[in-house]
């Protein structure tokens, strides 16, 4: 029996992307996950991790969507992720979370990421602005 062809972590994605915009959800996820091992750097696992919450957010399943931006999160922190984080708490109710997510953004996207540039501030702190007017109203 002939060994079955690895996949790369790209041809996983473009496979898991597939199933999911054919609303395959469990075979996307299935692509994700087993892949998931076989990744060879942080920002392979990174990349995987944070398709597996998109699929989860997809299906409107944002507790399992929220645990997967966190372990990317964990894996590497950027804006991105972080960003992920806080949206996706925001969708599955947990403001606090949120709150502390999206104020964290303010810190590191200036300082790690892009620099602490005037835009740089904005790109961070309107996501913030704009959860503390939606869910903070007075």
């Amino acid at each position: 029996i002939p060994k079955q062809q690895q996949l790369t972590t790209q041809q996983a994605l473009d496979k898991a992307n597939d199933a999911a915009f054919s609303e395959n959800y469990t075979a996307a996820l299935k692509t994700l996950e087993d892949q998931l091992p076989k990744a060879k750097t942080v920002d392979e696992k990174v990349r995987l991790q944070t398709n597996i919450g998109v699929v989860y957010a997809r299906q409107a399943n944002y507790a399992k969507a929220l645990e997967a931006f966190q372990e990317a999160r964990k894996l590497k922190e950027t804006y991105g992720t972080i960003k992920s984080v806080a949206d996706m708490a925001v969708k599955a109710g947990n403001k606090e979370l949120a709150l502390s997510s999206y104020s964290f953004s303010l810190v590191v996207v200036p300082l790690k990421t892009i620099g602490p540039s005037t835009s740089s501030i904005l790109v961070c702190i309107l996501p913030l602005l704009s959860f503390i007017g939606t869910n903070f109203d007075t």
